[in-house]
């Protein structure tokens, strides 16, 4: 008897291999699922572990400079005597490097972090500092009087002034800063009757900012700020960068106190310069410091191997 659907068997076989076919495509999708997911997991899991360890380094690096710049500033500006030592001074960062050292180690811990520092060379320099507030006057009360010459480097100069000429004129009369090797940079504060206003010719121009209407006002000279704010005018990059002086002229039109690190190591050897106090407990004076230091060091976990020396000259412009 013939079918009635002569299309039956055929039909069926035709379903029955798209069926066959739709489950082989299926697991095979799943098996490319399945090897894709893998890759992914298993790059992620890779450059985790790569970008964990390089954090790691990195937050070590940032805390160790940190550390021994805050012991820098802390051993150059706590002197007690004109006459301490550059050696003196460079044993004490040394000693508290290793000792910052172990407590990074110490913190890392439980990453199996292991590191050496040490001191490695240093560069010997002088603190200039006036501690007690008056004018900015030397030792003699000069009112126009050279601070420093032949310098290549200067870093944390900051001035918190308490009082300004409110009626002088601007790189005149007025208190004004000049770094000088035959091309002028000239910083001029005065109070007007808005408040401390700095004003800065780099030789091309001038520009000013404040006024800044408080008691009193830091200058971050190095650093670039004005009242703790950004202060554009006041690059210190663009004055002379290599054998210059720097002198203050109408320092009795100023009063405050000041510091400052400079490459000189020769200015604060005994006897020191009329300009100077002979002691510490007078103004202004000059001591040794250390201008900067180099830390080589060396970190290590099971995944990583870094060593290298970074340079400290914390407050030094652009640092």
């Amino acid at each position: 008897m013939a079918h009635l659907n002569p299309l039956a068997d055929g039909g069926r076989d035709r379903a029955q291999l798209i069926i066959v076919s739709a489950f082989a495509l299926g697991v095979l999708f799943v098996a490319l699922a399945l090897i894709l997911n893998s890759a992914i997991f298993t790059e992620n899991l890779a450059s985790r572990g790569e970008t964990t360890g390089g954090e790691d380094v990195v937050t070590y690096e940032d805390a160790l400079e940190r550390g021994v710049g805050d012991v820098l500033t802390y051993e150059n500006t706590n002197v007690t005597t004109t006459t301490v030592s550059h050696g003196t001074l460079e044993t004490r960062v040394t000693t508290a490097t290793r000792d910052i050292n172990s407590v990074l180690v110490r913190r890392n811990a439980r990453t199996g972090a292991t590191s050496t520092a040490t001191v490695d060379s240093k560069l010997d320099g002088t603190l200039i500092r006036q501690n007690a507030t008056a004018n900015f006057t030397n030792n003699e009360s000069d009112a126009d009087w050279e601070l420093v010459s032949s310098v290549d480097r200067t870093r944390a100069f900051t001035m918190n002034v308490t009082g300004a000429n409110s009626s002088c004129t601007r790189f005149t009369s007025c208190f004004t800063l000049i770094v000088d090797n035959g091309a002028d940079w000239e910083l001029s504060i005065n109070n007007t009757t808005g408040g401390f206003v700095v004003a800065v010719d780099n030789g091309s121009g001038t520009a000013t900012c404040g006024p800044v209407n408080e008691p009193s006002v830091t200058v971050d000279v190095t650093g670039g700020t004005f009242g703790g704010r950004p202060c554009p005018a006041m690059n210190f990059s663009e004055a002379p960068d290599s054998g210059y002086e720097i002198e203050y002229e109408n320092a009795d039109e100023i009063t405050g106190t000041y510091s400052l690190v400079v490459d000189d190591a020769g200015l604060s050897s005994p006897p020191l310069p009329d300009d100077y106090a002979s002691t510490i407990t007078e103004d202004p004076f000059a001591t040794p410091a250390l201008y900067s230091v180099n830390v080589t060091f060396d970190y290590q976990t099971a995944d990583v191997n870094y060593n290298s020396t970074v340079r400290v000259a914390p407050g030094e412009p652009d640092a």
